[in-house]
């Protein structure tokens, strides 16, 4: 029994260190201009974000603007480089500046007792209490007076898409060793949680340009099954969500158990991209289990 403590306490503080930056303590301690930054594009973009990335400073002085700038020029580059390594680099960088920019999509992704991957494999874990547990500091948000809670919850469930969005497009062609331990921590729970958003978009059959709309939809019927005190708060958004859109005959249940398949799909890129496929196989049999 000690031995398996200990090996798993291991095997989290190996996830731990290879997650972390490998960077100087100096780097990032000069003030950034960020605004200077929003007017570079391609290898200039990702040179300076390179220099930044692991900056506090940097996040703190981002605008809202200036972010949504900066992830559009990386968009462009992702879109039009057909070089593996500059959009895997491209969609890391927009992840990392997604996470570090959303306090609420900060929590989610780290706020967890356990490393996710060991999480979803545990005993009598079902994909409605995972689901739960990963979207509990979203759920300590419906305390804030309600169209603020609302704007801001909205805006995590907007951003766990879109950092969903970016590991989709960039694992597919990703170099070995491009991915580290900590890739799997943020893609399965960006994913978990975000794919009731994709699944909504799916079922709806509508394009992503409906992304933000849908986020927001589903950030009031969260908000109201939070109110009530819903037990199986998953089952609910399954059942209220097509209410609220006015569509009854969606399937939003199918279309989640969908999306769960193809972040099976990514997370064993993930994995093997990372060096970590044993590690994650319990993980991709049980999401594929819940796709069933």
């Amino acid at each position: 029994m000690r031995h398996i403590k200990k090996s798993y306490l291991i095997i989290i503080l190996i996830l731990f260190i290879i997650s972390c930056p490998n960077h100087s303590v100096f780097q990032g301690l000069d003030k950034p201009n960020t605004e200077k930054i929003t007017t570079f594009t391609g290898t200039k973009l990702l040179s300076e974000l390179e220099k930044n990335v692991d900056s506090q400073m940097f996040y703190k002085l981002l605008t809202d603007s200036e972010r949504e700038q900066i992830l559009s020029n990386l968009d462009d580059i992702i879109s039009s480089s057909k070089n593996p390594d500059t959009i895997t680099k491209a969609a890391s960088f927009a992840v990392d500046i997604l996470i570090n920019t959303d306090s609420l999509v900060y929590a989610v992704i780290y706020d967890l007792v356990d490393p996710i991957i060991f999480a979803i494999t545990g005993k009598d874990i079902t994909a409605s209490s995972i689901f739960a547990t990963c979207t509990e500091p979203i759920q300590k948000a419906v305390s804030l007076p309600l169209q603020e809670g609302l704007q801001v919850i909205s805006e995590c469930f907007y951003n766990l898409f879109r950092i969903t969005a970016y590991y989709d497009v960039a694992a597919i062609s990703a170099t070995y060793g491009s991915y580290s331990g900590g890739d799997l921590q943020k893609y399965l729970v960006s994913g978990l949680v975000s794919s009731v958003i994709s699944g909504t978009q799916d079922a709806m059959n509508v394009s992503s340009d409906d992304i933000k709309n849908i986020s927001e939809d589903v950030s009031e019927v969260f908000v109201n099954a939070e109110k009530q005190d819903v037990s199986n708060i998953l089952s609910y958004l399954f059942t209220e969500i097509p209410k609220k859109l006015g569509e009854t005959g969606l399937n939003i249940a199918l279309a989640y158990k969908n999306q769960l398949l193809e972040k099976a799909n990514i997370l064993e890129k993930i994995a093997g991209n990372a060096g970590y496929l044993n590690l994650a196989k319990a993980a991709i049999k049980v999401l594929e289990a819940w796709a069933k």
